[in-house]
């Protein structure tokens, strides 16, 4: 499993940022990251990098965000991050850096 899942919340984008597994049952081939914006339908991506950036528009939720690696073998186990609500486009720059940063991260990456 993936560790060190983070997904920080910058303005109008996400970053996703992990580490790959200690002990992969080979060599990974991809990771597939997945989440939900708003109420719409689970969004996936095959990602070939440890890192990865999601444009969103203000007043957003991003939501039951994961990631597991890929090798020849097959999935590994998913690793889970904390939901994020991005805030409206009317609150002042102010505010905004009030709550910076704002960096969500999983305890342990749960398992599934």
């Amino acid at each position: 499993m993936v560790s060190n899942f983070v997904a920080e919340l910058r303005f109008t984008k996400v970053l996703f940022d992990w580490d790959p597994p200690q002990d992969p049952n080979g060599i990974i081939v991809a990771y597939e990251l997945t989440y939900r914006v708003n109420s719409d339908s689970p969004m996936t991506w095959n990602v070939s990098t440890t890192a990865f950036t999601l444009p969103v528009a203000p007043n957003t939720k991003v939501y039951d965000i994961s990631i597991r690696a890929y090798t020849r073998m097959g999935p590994g186990d998913v690793a889970k991050a904390e939901d994020l609500l991005i805030p409206a486009a009317t609150m002042s720059i102010r505010e905004l850096s009030s709550d910076l940063p704002n960096k969500i991260q999983s305890q342990h990456c749960k398992k599934n």
